[in-house]
């Protein structure tokens, strides 16, 4: 990735750990998330799959 036009990216990476027994939140926000929802045919407001995509994503990043 340093090589690309998002090496700027590991500029905001930390080394932090991250404390047992605690929630973490992760807000993954993308660019034309609409027209994925609408390509997937994800109900709105909280399709079920769809949730399960998002939180099966937030436990890889955490991975």
């Amino acid at each position: 990735m340093a090589n690309s036009k998002f090496g700027y990216v590991r500029e905001f990476e930390t080394h932090d750990i991250i404390l047992p027994q605690c929630y973490i939140v992760v807000r993954v926000d993308g660019k034309n998330f609409h027209e994925f929802s609408k390509f997937y045919e994800f109900a709105k407001p909280n399709d079920a799959s769809a949730l399960k995509l998002m939180n099966a994503c937030a436990k890889n990043l955490g991975a």
